[in-house]
């Protein structure tokens, strides 16, 4: 998290720090990226920037809630109809609309891309972090995601109501962060977004039938 000092900048230096910021870690990734180049490249003094930050992760994590703020805007249309969506339906439409910021944001992509392969970023507890932060910012839980989608699936049969709705919103959110992480390594083996959804239908399809040879799978 950033100090006191950065959150009481005037919007348009924080803009101009937070831009240069996340073109240096576009371009190197965290681990090349250089604290003198963004300071340099942001019109600011060494002493101001560890008066705005403690160290490169902190910047990166701010870099990281922007970019998490660039994807909600994506995200809000699915969010609005969150309650009408069943639980694989919801999953899919918000993992389509994260592609699609992808092909329009590639700095953001790339980004992210980076993240995956650090070697010295703590890359699961900084996740972590940042997933606690965006849910605080954004006013959103996962029980206000995906609840009513889970319930909605119960309804209509899609999910066996032989299972709890806490049990399966546990079991939904460890697979969902394992989902996440999966696909993120698969895009790290891509030069660009991958329009192709083959590999979230596939994971999805786990979730929903699991591994049996004897469920259904249409």
């Amino acid at each position: 998290m950033p100090k006191q000092t950065f959150i009481n900048l005037p919007q348009e230096k924080k803009d101009t720090i937070l831009h240069e910021a996340m073109l240096e870690f576009g371009h190197y990734g965290f681990d090349l990226a250089s604290i003198q180049r963004i300071i340099e490249q942001s019109g600011i003094s060494r002493g101001s920037f560890y008066q705005y930050f403690e160290d490169k992760t902190d910047i990166f994590g701010e870099v990281m809630l922007e970019i998490s703020a660039r994807k909600m805007k994506y995200l809000n249309p699915v969010l609005e109809k969150k309650e009408e969506y069943g639980l694989f339906e919801l999953l899919k439409e918000m993992v389509k609309k994260a592609v699609h910021f992808g092909l329009e944001d590639p700095v953001a992509f790339q980004i992210g891309k980076d993240l995956i392969s650090s070697k010295t970023l703590d890359m699961k507890t900084f996740l972590e972090s940042m997933k606690e932060e965006v849910y605080k910012r954004n006013h959103i839980s996962p029980e206000s995601l995906y609840v009513k989608a889970i319930e909605n699936s119960l309804a209509r049969g899609e999910i066996s109501n032989q299972y709890s709705v806490e049990v399966i919103l546990s079991y939904t959110m460890v697979l969902v962060d394992k989902m996440s992480e999966l696909y993120w390594m698969h895009m790290t083996r891509q030069t660009k977004p991958d329009k192709d959804d083959s590999i979230i239908t596939e994971m999805l399809s786990i979730l929903r039938y699991g591994l049996s040879s004897s469920n259904k799978t249409s």
